[in-house]
């Protein structure tokens, strides 16, 4: 998972610290529902209880200073992941036309990354992508595509 540079923890404590309105060491269901309210956000309550439950990793019910900090890590990884699938699509379809692409760009692709894969894998991934059965994967099934071949690289 990507980490907070001591800036970013700079930045997550004084979020948190915006959030934990009574300073308890906690941002509890009501100060989630406040603050969401001043952004404009009108979660229902259900809502805000499934929000903290996938965060409270010890199950309390409120999310702590360390809960908060690895959202904000997760939060990184996942941009950090979109933006190497941007950058990923770029390279894919730089003077490609926007309907997709096949096993050809795909290897083109896995080559430019410096990933070694054969036949089979690539065609592998694009049968596992291809939600439609055209033969071409679209953008939403690149990132599929992507998330498998970083897994694969990474093993």
């Amino acid at each position: 998972m990507a980490s907070l540079t001591e800036q970013e923890k700079i930045l997550c404590k004084q979020a948190f610290d915006i959030f934990d309105k009574d300073q308890g060491g906690f941002i509890t269901l009501e100060e989630l529902q406040g603050v969401t309210k001043n952004l404009g956000q009108n979660y229902t309550q259900e809502e805000l209880q499934d929000l903290i439950a996938e965060i409270d990793d010890d199950g309390n019910g409120q999310i702590d200073y360390k809960e908060f900090e690895n959202l904000m890590q997760k939060k990184k990884a996942e941009q950090q992941l979109d933006d190497e699938i941007n950058e990923a699509l770029n390279l894919l379809c730089y003077q490609q036309p926007s309907d997709g692409f096949g096993i050809e760009d795909l290897r083109r692709l896995t080559q430019e990354l410096g990933l070694e894969m054969t036949e089979q894998e690539l065609q592998e991934m694009i049968d596992e992508a291809d939600i439609d059965g055209d033969g071409k994967v679209r953008y939403e099934e690149f990132k599929r595509i992507f998330k498998v071949c970083k897994t694969l690289d990474e093993n």
